[in-house]
């Protein structure tokens, strides 16, 4: 990382807020609902012209057991420059963003969750002078990494769908074979060999 980087990663350090409550000596113990107000930054990012900051904002959801992420942005100069940060997506599970080379653009990662499936990412495109974001990908299996080429023109990106993962499923079509054994009789090795 350059130094410029590294000085825009120390400035965006998350602070650990934790309500106080006094005791005898003045201080208060952590208690396990204090996990539930932390809060912290990831994937610092430093635009193109140098003068902001994208970066994932990740907080605890209680009620789901588990993480949010929404994609906040912040003047470089920081407080100096009379801005306050200001949260770019919805989320609630947004990540990943990567600024176009001419800074116009941000992609990044939106995991959903369906009951049926479980949570995929996909890559979304964010217009930095305003409008939604939309998706850019339908992977079967997700996405994930994106790289914007030099130009702005195409995004590289990672996935584990195949070829034959976009072929429709006909009716009465099991899904793959997945790497679960039900074993139905107490005699399920012979010799050693396994399943």
């Amino acid at each position: 990382m350059t130094r410029r980087a590294l000085l825009a990663a120390a400035a965006l350090a998350a602070v650990l807020v934790v309500p106080t409550a006094p005791a005898a000596d003045g201080k208060r113990l952590i208690t396990e609902t204090d996990l539930y107000a932390f809060q912290w930054i990831a994937d610092p990012r430093i635009s193109p012209d140098g003068g902001a900051i994208v970066y994932t904002r990740v907080t605890v959801n209680a009620k789901h057991d588990g993480y949010d992420s929404t994609l906040w942005l912040i003047p470089a100069a920081g407080p100096a420059s009379g801005r306050a940060a200001r949260q770019l997506t919805a989320g609630p599970h947004d990540t990943s963003p990567r600024w176009s080379p001419d800074g116009k653009r941000i992609a990044f990662l939106r995991s959903t969750e369906t009951p049926e499936k479980p949570p995929l990412g996909q890559i979304y495109v964010l217009p930095m002078d305003g409008g939604e974001a939309r998706p850019l990908t339908a992977m079967p299996k997700g996405a994930s990494a994106p790289v914007w080429s030099a130009e702005g023109r195409f995004i590289a990106f990672t996935s584990r769908t195949r070829e034959q993962d976009f072929e429709k499923k006909k009716d009465g079509e099991d899904e793959e074979p997945g790497d679960v054994r039900v074993i139905t009789r107490a005699v399920y090795r012979m010799n050693g060999i396994g399943y």
